[in-house]
């Protein structure tokens, strides 16, 4: 079959105009509650959908007479693991592929959400055991440290399903030392939660079958860091070469203070040249941070942010406690306050399944950690109220 090239042109839809709606929360169709949402905005009197080339500066002759909605729904290719879940007028998208959340409400006036009514994240402590013996480990973690039960693990996956929390970030202790790690990434991946991990060791990476298991299983993971060759050591697994397009992709965490400054700006040029994002952290005073004395990284902010200004500063991510100690700093970069949170137990609350703990964080006062008593039928209704007082 011969076809004119004249034959191609005439009205079309750009392939780029295409809105991906978010699944429901077991991903086999889309959300019909969102759906009925975005379709009850788009008929409001006051909404326009114009036409247009965005391929250049000539905006629609409308355009100037109104405004853009403060509303941006993501464009995927297709929709595949992109949930969402709603809280009172705001809803949730979450990517379960890569990450991404998305906030927003089709409301003119929503209810400010500054607090969700479950945890989008739970910090969930799996072991206390750890054989890195850190000087500075807030969490007092040892070789003597003992495992969670995988069966508390268990009721907890299927507690957060019927919450709806989005992710879970293990940690411990060393949370690849646990006997059923694997069982346990499995336990929230069958449960529709994204189960993420920070890991301070690389020795599971160099046994391939454990390695192909717990990458398929894990949302992503994070390597803790003490030095630029700390940087490099994982480079071995992911040369920055080969880096484009694995998934998934490490970040690279470090404590604020646990060296001096200029090992830091060693750090930050490590990752920087090999693509890894940099994820920094507040010191903790708890543990053994009490008898630390960290050093001093007061400069980082300027650092990065001269840094950024040639062009040679990685993605940096920072922790709620760092930006919490540094809210003056930030404001004054004109960060967008959207991107952090200062306050604890918010969005996100820690379970400790070692000892039966739940609190705003994974550092709190003793007078903000509670017993957990975990039941499998009354967990959710004790982690909901419990978080709805922090």
């Amino acid at each position: 079959i011969k076809i004119k090239f004249k034959d191609l042109l005439g009205p079309s839809v750009d392939h780029q105009s295409r809105i991906d709606f978010p699944r429901d929360w077991e991903n086999t169709a889309t959300d019909k509650q969102f759906f009925d949402d975005f379709k009850n905005f788009i008929l409001r009197d006051d909404v326009v959908v114009l036409g247009g080339n965005d391929n250049d500066s000539y905006g629609h002759d409308l355009y100037s007479s109104g405004k853009d909605p403060e509303l941006q729904l993501p464009i995927e290719t297709g929709n595949e693991g992109m949930v969402c879940r709603k809280d009172s007028d705001n809803w949730v998208i979450f990517n379960r592929n890569n990450g991404t959340k998305l906030r927003l409400s089709f409301e003119d006036n929503p209810t400010p959400y500054i607090k969700a009514t479950s945890p989008e994240l739970v910090d969930v402590k799996i072991t206390d055991y750890c054989a890195s013996n850190c000087a500075f480990c807030y969490q007092n973690s040892n070789v003597r440290g003992k495992h969670a039960s995988l069966s508390i693990v268990t009721i907890l996956a299927d507690a957060f399903n019927r919450m709806k929390v989005f992710e879970v970030a293990l940690g411990g202790g060393e949370p690849t030392a646990h006997p059923d790690f694997i069982r346990i990434l499995e336990a929230f991946r069958k449960n529709n939660v994204v189960p993420n991990f920070t890991t301070k060791s690389l020795e599971w990476l160099k046994n391939e079958k454990n390695k192909k298991e717990i990458l398929k299983l894990c949302g992503n993971f994070a390597y803790s860091v003490q030095s630029a060759k700390d940087v490099e050591a994982l480079c071995e697994f992911y040369p920055k070469d080969l880096y484009m397009g694995v998934k998934p992709k490490p970040v690279v965490h470090y404590v604020m203070g646990t060296t001096d400054e200029n090992e830091f700006k060693n750090i930050v040029a490590a990752c920087e040249d090999n693509r890894f994002t940099l994820t920094l952290l507040g010191y903790k005073t708890t543990g053994r941070g009490k008898l630390f004395a960290p050093k001093s990284n007061g400069k980082w902010l300027k650092y990065l942010t001269d840094l950024q200004k040639v062009n040679q500063c990685p993605t940096i991510a920072v922790d709620t406690k760092l930006a919490q100690e540094f809210e003056k700093e930030l404001k004054r970069t004109k960060i967008p306050t959207e991107l952090y949170h200062k306050e604890e137990g918010k969005f996100s609350m820690y379970v400790d399944a070692v000892n039966g703990l739940i609190g705003p964080s994974s550092y709190c006062s003793k007078e903000e950690i509670l017993p957990l008593f975990i039941k499998h039928e009354t967990a959710v209704e004790v982690m909901l109220d419990t978080f709805a007082k922090f």
